[in-house]
């Protein structure tokens, strides 16, 4: 039976009075298993280094869940180191003949374009990262792909109230590259927010924030609480750290499908955050830091 009529049988179904027995039940399932197959399936490129540093499990894990969430399937292409545009492109296609959107890191913005410029008007999305870091070089030849960026302005203000929260009586301590001055700005205003100003780097920080050059040292030396900005599977970070900052292509799918919807040229996403409660006596703190998981900054402006 074709899709269509699987559907329409479907439609039939949800419109009728509910049935009843174990009958009707197993073929509600069945028919919403079809229903589920039959859509189209958003596609997701990634290679082995990302599952490595993410974790095997916790990508199936992932991908299960916003298949359930999305009731579309989400199928994955994992690429070999090096893989060049013409081989990503493929790969991509070969995942589905008419998906919902497909989704490459910014490492093979190439074969984004590749793949656009053999299927113009597909729905596709760069996932470009840290803005400053990984911007679009500007229009080519063909169709641009649409990009989508981590709230970075949004992950600083956060990081800074949470550190606040952390350092209690002491003095939180930022340790991260290529920050720009807005960012040092809204990190700074997250400070403020808990009655701290910013100084940069300390010594003997109460809180560290890390996410750069130098995070193996204070990964293996400090035994203060740690804020970091990483991909890596929770179960291999430290036992010191209390946030961690995900932006990784898993959290920010569906964000990217929002903006396929609304047909936006370029977007921004904050990082999902994961808090960490390692003892029993830090459960007023941890429901202290889930709280400023959803602030909100934009500008000059920043509330709950």
């Amino acid at each position: 039976m074709k899709c269509e009529a699987v559907l329409a049988a479907a439609g039939k179904v949800m419109g009728t009075r509910p049935a009843r027995g174990a009958l009707a039940f197993v073929i509600a399932a069945a028919l919403a298993g079809t229903v589920f197959l039959c859509r189209r399936p958003v596609v997701l490129v990634g290679d082995r280094a990302f599952n490595l540093v993410y974790g095997e499990k916790r990508s199936r894990t992932r991908q299960l869940a916003l298949s359930v969430l999305l009731f579309r399937p989400v199928r994955t292409v994992t690429l070999a180191g090096g893989a060049g545009p013409d081989l990503a492109a493929q790969a991509a296609a070969g995942r589905s003949r008419r998906p919902y959107g497909v989704f490459f890191p910014y490492r093979y913005r190439e074969g984004a374009r590749r793949y656009l410029r053999d299927r113009p008007g597909a729905p596709v999305v760069v996932l470009g990262g840290r803005p400053q870091d990984n911007r679009a070089e500007g229009p080519g030849e063909g169709p641009e792909p649409l990009w989508l960026y981590t709230d970075t302005l949004t992950d600083m203000y956060r990081a800074g109230a949470i550190a606040g929260v952390l350092a209690g009586e002491g003095t939180p301590g930022l340790y991260r590259d290529g920050l720009s001055e807005a960012e040092r700005a809204a990190f700074s205003r997250g400070l403020d927010r808990e009655g701290f100003l910013f100084s940069g780097p300390v010594r003997d920080a109460a809180c560290v924030v890390l996410g750069g050059r130098g995070d193996e040292y204070f990964l293996e030396e400090t035994t203060a609480p740690l804020v970091l900005f990483t991909w890596t599977d929770p179960a291999l970070v430290p036992r010191t750290a209390a946030a961690v900052f995900d932006d990784s292509p898993w959290t920010q799918l569906r964000a990217g499908l929002e903006m396929l919807k609304k047909g936006e040229a370029e977007g921004r996403v904050p990082s999902e955050i994961r808090v960490f409660l390692r003892t029993k006596e830090q459960k007023e703190e941890y429901s202290a830091l889930n709280r400023l998981k959803t602030l909100k900054y934009s500008g000059e402006t920043a509330d709950n």
